[in-house]
């Protein structure tokens, strides 16, 4: 079964966690499979969807034959489109899948090119070397809504975040300083001058439109004045020095928006070392636990259990904190199908992660596009490019 494969220790599934009240599967016949669950637990389904990357269906006999190392360089499934061709660094192309259950696909070939450079896509969009592009800044959606082009600004799932690391000493390990910085950072300014005005400010690290959201708390005020005091009250009145690290390019504005962060918490007297690696660097240094005391992430989720429990829950992969009260309201959340009960434990967890500030919550961030003026395309809260239902009219 599926199940076994993702959860067996030599499959280093990382996310092997989201799977653990799976007692077992049963095949009940060639369609139809039994989920035995040790309790209750509200988020599996979603675990076990397309938005789930846990537990992915994989062909048995073409990994049995090719090994895991051939889903990764040249993939296939049951979708629309089907691996033609990869290019590291480059492209990855695909090309329609004849026994598509759904009847043939829109197009005859999609390929996604890598174009790092957002002056590099944009002209690739008007040159007509490019349909669709993505992470457009903001000062990019007026000029692109003209001539053969449009934009699109969509709300995404997806939050972004200052993490402390917590679990190494150093001084964010203590909650006084991590309060104070939070008091650091001017996030309103940062949406309205850096983000266009389009990105929406969250007040702890979760999706304004998730389950478990608390509705009542406000955002952390800026204070840099409560931020120096609370400093000095933490035994460093004349600040510190930190590494901060990010990616560059993955999000929109990343760059920008940690330099400006880095200027704010100069400002009372905590100096950054800045460091922007690629995506694969970053992946390298979280597969190893090895996050300096800053980083700026991003997580979705539509439910707190599917964002707190992996990078707040004690031990996680994902996690650079550790509290027993935390980890206590989690458990309850995830532990019932009721939701009054769950919401009840989710505030709680909320005031836990407000008192301890293991993060600085930032916004939700705008998912902005652009493309033909003649693609017809819905782009998704999600980061997924759904062009099942794509065309050109």
């Amino acid at each position: 079964m599926d199940s076994d494969r993702a959860m067996h220790p030599e499959a280093k599934n990382r996310s092997v966690a989201n799977l653990r009240s799976i007692e077992r599967v049963e095949a009940v016949d060639p369609l139809t499979v039994n989920v035995v669950t040790k309790g209750p637990y509200p988020v599996l389904l979603y675990y076990l969807s397309e938005n789930g990357f846990s537990s992915v269906i994989v062909p048995p006999k073409y990994l049995q034959e090719q090994g895991d190392e051939a889903l990764l360089t040249a993939p296939i499934g049951t979708g629309p489109y089907k691996f033609k061709e990869w290019k590291k660094g480059e492209s990855f192309t695909l090309e329609p899948n004849a026994e598509y259950w759904g009847g043939p696909p829109t197009f005859k070939q999609i390929t996604f090119k890598a174009i790092p450079e957002i002056a590099g896509r944009v002209a690739e969009l008007r040159s007509g070397g490019a349909d669709l592009i993505t992470n457009v800044p903001p000062e990019q959606v007026e000029p692109l809504n003209a001539g053969d082009t449009k934009s699109q600004v969509v709300p995404s799932n997806f939050f972004m975040l200052v993490v402390f690391n917590t679990l190494e000493e150093g001084p964010v390990k203590d909650v006084r300083v991590r309060q104070a910085l939070n008091h650091a950072v001017d996030v309103d300014a940062i949406i309205k001058n850096v983000m266009g005005g389009y990105a929406e400010r969250v007040a702890i690290s979760l999706p304004k439109n998730a389950f478990g959201y608390p509705r009542n708390m406000q955002p952390i005020p800026y204070d840099p004045d409560k931020a120096k005091q609370m400093l000095a009250e933490a035994g460093s009145p004349n600040g510190f020095s930190v590494p901060f690290l990010s990616r560059s390019g993955r999000y929109l504005k990343d760059k920008e928006v940690v330099e400006v962060i880095a200027g704010y918490l100069q400002r009372v007297g905590v100096q950054c070392e800045l460091r922007f690696v690629d995506a694969g660097v970053f992946g390298q240094i979280s597969d190893q636990k090895a996050r300096p005391a800053l980083t700026y992430p991003g997580w979705s989720g539509l439910d707190a259990e599917l964002v707190w429990s992996p990078i707040l829950g004690t031990g996680q992969f994902q996690s650079y904190f550790s509290n027993n009260d935390l980890d206590a309201a989690l458990a309850e959340g995830r532990g019932t199908l009721d939701e009054a009960k769950r919401k009840a434990a989710y505030d709680k967890a909320a005031q836990v992660i407000r008192d301890e500030a293991p993060h600085i919550p930032l916004f939700q961030m705008p998912l902005i596009y652009a493309s033909r003026k003649n693609l017809t395309w819905a782009p998704r809260g999600d980061e997924v490019m759904d062009l099942r239902t794509a065309s050109f009219t």
